[in-house]
Formats: structure tokens, C-alpha cells, sequence
């Protein structure tokens, strides 16, 4: 399986919760905050089939998210 990457772009985008997941040269999804919640949105894919990714390496790029946006 591909590794999830994250990645935090700027503190601006930081202060809306926005966080990117890659998976290779595609985006699997972004975080965001909404109603004050901090929500995990998954993207289609081009090709439309579905995402399947490790549960394990999806927690640790969940928590590297919570962490880089923190860090802001």
C-alpha cells in the first residue's frame, strides 16, 4: 500500500483545519473545521473507484494532521 502523506500548506490555511492526505500524485482528502470540529473529507477519485487504504497508516495520518495543524 501507499504510504498517506499530510500536508499542511500554510499557518492560513492551518486556522481552517486544512490538512491534505496523498496517496502517491493523488489526493485522497483534507481536512477542515466545521462547526468547530475538525472533519476528515474524502475525495473521489479520477478514475471513480473507491479508496482503500490501511486503517493503521489512515490513524497516523490522522494524528500527523491533528499534530502539524497544532503546531500552528
Amino acid at each position: 500500500m501507499t504510504e498517506i502523506r499530510v500536508v499542511v500548506v500554510s499557518a492560513e490555511e492551518a486556522d481552517y483545519g486544512v490538512a491534505e492526505f496523498w496517496c502517491g500524485a493523488e489526493q485522497l482528502g483534507m481536512t477542515i473545521f466545521d462547526d468547530g470540529q475538525l472533519q476528515f473529507r474524502i475525495d473521489a477519485r479520477a478514475d471513480g473507484s473507491p479508496w482503500v487504504v490501511e486503517a493503521a497508516g489512515l490513524a497516523r495520518a490522522l494524528s500527523d494532521a491533528t499534530r502539524q495543524l497544532a503546531a500552528y
